[in-house]
């Protein structure tokens, strides 16, 4: 793994490779974001088919074979970008124990993640503001969060997705362990038993009454492949501080181009009001 030394702020930019290290560890702390298929492009938008092609039948020998109807449509997607600037202390890049690249990634981690993650959730737009994908669902609501989820697999099966993936709100997550504790139900990882490999997750930037079950095959988290790094010692308040400031750019998206086949919102009745 390559790794920032005092001589990586030599040069206007950090190196590709370090910077992609970054972003990924940053990206590892959106945990919706980091919830869906990664997709990396080197385009401001996506073109995503969602053809639903009808008209196969079964037909006798010699038989007319019938015109498919592809039923063409596309959804485009287009990234938005996110940036802003950390300080570095010359003491921490001069400081050869210290694993600048871990270190850099923690604090964008902490500092972007979760505002990427939220309004790529819940964002209302206009640009440069995305908007987010969770207000669109309708959510599957029950008296229980076990229910929700099993209705909301249930109507992705149907659908002809593979649910793989539930992330709770931490409230959420805390009012279903409470529930099992009450009423000792099935013991073990959450949903565990029914019958669905599921990944359940905590993701701390969903709001307390919500929640997803999704197909994460059909879900994208789309990352523009131009984001950088770039060092200064005299931007920003680098030069009054004594330091070095680090101007970071990221460009993303989420996609979720079927989802009816490929996501539901799940909530309980109680907290849904």
């Amino acid at each position: 793994m390559a790794n920032i030394t005092s001589a990586s702020f030599g040069a206007d930019a950090l190196p590709a490779e370090v910077v992609g290290q970054i972003i990924n560890t940053a990206l590892e702390g959106a945990p919706i974001f980091d919830s869906l298929t990664r997709r990396t492009t080197g385009r401001g938008s996506l073109v995503f088919p969602t053809g639903d092609p009808s008209g196969f039948d079964w037909i006798g020998e010699l038989g007319e074979i019938p015109a498919v109807d592809p039923g063409d449509d596309s959804a485009v997607v287009s990234v938005a970008k996110i940036a802003g600037q950390l300080l570095l202390s010359n003491e921490s890049v001069a400081d050869a124990d210290l694993n600048l690249t871990s270190e850099v990634g923690r604090l964008v981690r902490e500092s972007m993640a979760a505002k990427a993650d939220t309004d790529l959730t819940y964002g209302t737009g206009p640009a440069p503001e995305p908007v987010g994908f969770l207000p669109g669902l309708t959510p599957v609501v029950n008296t229980t969060l076990r229910g929700a989820v099993i209705d909301a697999c249930s109507e992705i099966l149907a659908a002809g997705g593979t649910p793989s993936t539930v992330l709770l709100s931490p409230a959420q997550w805390a009012a279903e362990m409470r529930r099992r504790e009450e009423t000792y139900t099935a013991g073990g990882a959450l949903f565990a038993d029914l019958g669905i490999p599921l990944q359940v997750k905590v993701a701390h930037t969903l709001e307390a009454d919500d929640g997803l079950v999704l197909d994460r095959s059909g879900c994208f988290g789309i990352v523009r492949n131009d984001y950088s790094i770039e060092s200064s010692t005299e931007g920003g308040t680098a030069w009054t501080h004594d330091g070095i400031s680090l101007r970071i750019k990221a460009r993303l998206a989420v996609a979720i181009p079927a989802p009816d086949k490929h996501i539901r919102a799940v909530a309980t009745i109680s907290s849904s009001g």
